[in-house]
């Protein structure tokens, strides 16, 4: 099934909790669709979202259109402005880490001279790089990397065993 091409931003609401996590992406109803399947999969890099959609289900969730944008930044900027308007989001991106914010950490060490800002995590102490991987660690910190197939007690990356090994290992029972 082919979906409309709707560049948009969007909102994901869990029913149960009234918790929004916004977004914006030029195929916005694929951008659902993604977000389901990690969900699904229990791989979606968002740790606050994961956590609820495994508690209540994926029928405790849903996904609206907010407002449709023709350009990357002008969505951008409403979904910043949503996620900074809704201070019980479940984004974590333009908001406070420790009571500062991640932009604002990187700024001040590249002035300091650093070529490769770095921020500590939080958790665990480990020194992040900048921007996406930051984000990604943050989210992450504390999850197991690799899991166990229950069946034949094969060991693989979370992605693969789960997307495929787990559904067709030859030692699951019929």
């Amino acid at each position: 099934m082919k979906l409309p091409r709707i560049p948009a931003v969007y909102r994901i609401t869990n029913t149960i909790n009234a918790k929004h996590y916004y977004g914006q992406s030029g195929h916005a109803l694929w951008r659902w669709e993604q977000h389901k399947n990690r969900l699904k999969y229990d791989e979606h890099v968002n740790a606050a979202l994961q956590a609820d959609f495994n508690k209540y289900g994926q029928d405790a969730f849903k996904h609206e259109v907010i407002a449709t944008l023709p350009t990357s930044k002008e969505r951008r900027n409403l979904e910043l402005t949503l996620i900074k308007a809704d201070p019980d989001c479940y984004n974590i991106a333009g908001k406070p880490l420790e009571g500062e914010h991640l932009a604002k950490k990187i700024a001040r060490a590249w002035k300091k001279g650093h070529v490769w800002a770095k921020v500590k995590c939080p958790k665990c102490g480990v020194d992040v790089g900048e921007n996406v991987a930051q984000r990604f660690h943050f989210d992450n910190c504390g999850k197991p990397h690799d899991v166990t197939c229950p069946y034949c007690q094969k060991v693989g990356g979370t992605g693969i065993m789960k997307r495929w090994h787990f559904d067709n290992c030859k030692h699951k029972p019929s």
